[in-house]
């Protein structure tokens, strides 16, 4: 995805992401086929979820787009974007399913566009801020996307209508910074410490992991990805955890691996101490997520 002044195309996207420490976590089930929406499976040749697929390749295989014709490339069509924030218009990868491409803006808006026209389908307006990256992810008629700081809400797929929201967090500079993940039928999102660049790691901020219900969004389960109630002694100071970018999920197994960093203060700060925001060990089913 290519941001130019207030429009977004959309040509190739490489992405290297730079994971600093990660965990696995069970989500329970029953067969695997079941976990995954009816949206991902049919169009899984597409690109349904954040990362093109729940492993997070990011790549896509049977493409006509090489590095031979990559120079041939020309503009097809553009889209506004209506919601500029802190950090620029875009910072989300689009849904594609079929002909229908869904993203999201840096106010939260969201958007419906034909793939082959760029005819603008529908689009939710929430013009509430996002640090970004945020963006959708589908499934069971539903696109599910970050609203705001704080908040997840649901969208009829048909028509953009919402048709639940869950707030997360009522902590001022503790918000959600990430693309959204739908499996099992639940739908996955953290927080991080911090909602804008003046505020971001405030000292007893630490991330939490949640799992809602797809359905009516409650809070199924959640887990803190800091391992230490008192933040390492010193919540004054220290903040940290969460995660920025979706989780892989073996999909046979139930197991997703979450990328968690960013323990605070940084190196060089005068409050730095040398701490550790994940946790090493698988956490069971039993251990977390009551209701799975």
């Amino acid at each position: 995805m290519v941001r130019s002044g207030s429009k977004v195309t959309i040509l190739l996207t490489i992405t290297l992401t730079l994971l600093f420490s990660s965990f696995a976590l069970v989500s329970g089930c029953s067969s695997p086929k079941s976990n995954i929406p009816s949206e991902i499976g049919d169009y899984q040749h597409d690109w349904p979820t954040a990362n093109c697929a729940y492993d997070n390749t990011r790549a896509t295989t049977d493409s006509l787009i090489s590095r031979d014709n990559v120079p041939t490339l020309g503009l097809a069509w553009s889209v506004d974007i209506t919601g500029i924030g802190e950090w620029g218009g875009m910072a989300s990868n689009p849904i594609i399913l079929g002909d229908t491409v869904y993203c999201q803006d840096l106010k939260s808006n969201t958007y419906a566009i034909n793939l082959k026209s760029g005819e603008l389908l529908w689009k939710k307006d929430y013009n509430l801020d996002s640090f970004g990256p945020n963006g959708p992810a589908i499934g069971w008629d539903k696109l599910f996307v970050p609203k705001g700081h704080y908040e997840v809400a649901a969208l009829d797929l048909e028509s953009g209508n919402e048709l639940w929201s869950t707030r997360l967090s009522d902590i001022e500079t503790l918000g959600i910074d990430i693309q959204l993940t739908a499996f099992n039928e639940m739908v996955y999102v953290s927080t991080v410490p911090g909602t804008s660049n003046a505020d971001f790691y405030t000292g007893g901020n630490v991330g939490i992991i949640y799992a809602l219900d797809q359905e009516t969004g409650a809070v199924r389960w959640q887990f803190s990805t800091v391992d230490s109630e008192d933040v390492w002694g010193n919540p004054g100071i220290n903040s940290g955890g969460g995660a920025w970018f979706p989780p892989a999920i073996d999909t046979g197994t139930g197991i997703m691996y979450w990328g968690i960093a960013n323990p605070a203060p940084f190196p060089g700060t005068e409050d730095f101490q040398r701490l550790k925001s994940s946790r090493a060990q698988p956490l069971q089913r039993q251990h977390r997520g009551a209701g799975l």
